[in-house]
């Protein structure tokens, strides 16, 4: 499961002062939870939640662990890119063409997605 920072705005319903804080999850519904147990002190309206810039989404992290299987070998069987903690199964060697045409996938992929919206 892929962590990232995500970026919850909200509002105090006794104050209408506006916070803003960050929390590392698993998904914006856990974002949202944590946000309400950290200030369970004061009734808030969470405004907005998003990950934090330049965080990849899960479709995007998909996509990129779909890329590296396809064009590194040894990731092959790895359903995604997460640490295993473990040496032999966090690193390895590989050539560098392959790295070269799973960036340049990577990089292609990007192009799309930005086409698109």
């Amino acid at each position: 499961m892929k962590y990232i920072n995500y970026e919850v705005t909200a509002r105090n319903e006794e104050t209408g002062r506006l916070v803003t804080d960050t929390f590392y999850c698993p998904s914006e519904d856990a974002a949202r939870e944590d946000f309400l147990d950290v200030y369970r002190h004061a009734t808030y309206t969470i405004l907005e939640v998003k990950p934090e810039a330049g965080a990849l989404t899960a479709e995007e992290y998909a996509k990129l662990a779909q890329i590296a299987r396809e064009h590194i070998p040894c990731l092959g069987g790895r359903k995604d890119l997460e640490a295993m903690n473990s040496d032999d199964l966090d690193f390895f060697e590989t050539a560098v063409w392959s790295l070269e045409e799973a960036l340049a996938a990577a990089y292609r992929a990007g192009k799309e997605a930005a086409a698109k919206k």
